[in-house]
């Protein structure tokens, strides 16, 4: 049985020893420096009054507070942040960077997520935003970009000034386009 399939709170996680979570992670690399960071992020997080009292701190908190948990980056922190605790924020991962570069929008992490914060306000559209373009980044947005197949071919910098990006979208039929 591995921890998802007991059900530990983060309560109990915070109980146990390294060791112990080591053995539930059975399907994971680095089994050992994840179960102690696991257990290390779940006693943080009860010390200051479980997730409710995190969550209550507010977004710029949690943020802070998770980076400096080792082994949580921004990415991850922001992640947690978004998708656990539902406060606004928005992940700047490697697909977020390279869909917004090809549209034209570049800037340091810090500057694409304020430039996203302030035009996405509610929850549900920053994690439809961070699924859309990390689906985008995933499917067509590759180091060998796949233009033809981007929705945001239309008003991509990349596509409509590459050679592969207007050949492609002249070639495929508009059925083909919509995929």
């Amino acid at each position: 049985m591995n921890l998802r399939e007991r059900g530990i709170t983060l309560k109990e996680l915070a109980g146990l020893k390294a060791e112990e979570v080591e053995k539930l992670l059975k399907s994971v690399g680095f089994r050992r420096a994840k179960a102690e960071r696991l257990v290390g992020l779940a006693r943080a997080i009860e010390r200051i009054g479980g997730l409710e009292g995190l969550k209550s701190k507010g977004p710029e908190y949690v943020r802070r507070f998770l980076r400096s948990i080792k082994g949580i980056g921004e990415e991850t922190a922001d992640a947690i942040t978004l998708f656990a605790l539902n406060l606004p924020t928005i992940p700047i991962s490697k697909y977020v960077r390279t869909v917004l570069s090809r549209l034209g929008l570049e800037g340091s992490d810090e500057q694409l997520r304020k430039l996203i914060m302030e035009q996405l306000r509610s929850l549900r559209e920053l994690k439809l935003f961070y699924a859309g373009v990390t689906s985008v980044g995933k499917v067509a947005c590759k180091k060998e970009p796949k233009c033809g197949l981007c929705p945001l071919r239309g008003v991509c910098r990349f596509a409509l000034t590459s050679v592969e990006g207007p050949q492609r979208r002249r070639e495929l039929s508009p059925v083909e386009n919509l995929s």
